[in-house]
């Protein structure tokens, strides 16, 4: 199994993602975020 690094991309929405969950934030991830993070290369 190969581990991939995330891109700054994906650290980034990760760190949003973190916050928002913290502080009982809805969100939703769409387009190429979503793609970027759900899809597998």
């Amino acid at each position: 199994m190969t581990v991939m690094t995330p891109t700054p991309e994906l650290l980034a929405l990760s760190d949003v993602c973190t916050r928002l969950d913290g502080a009982g934030i809805a969100y939703m991830l769409t387009g190429s975020l979503a793609m970027s993070y759900y899809a597998r290369p």
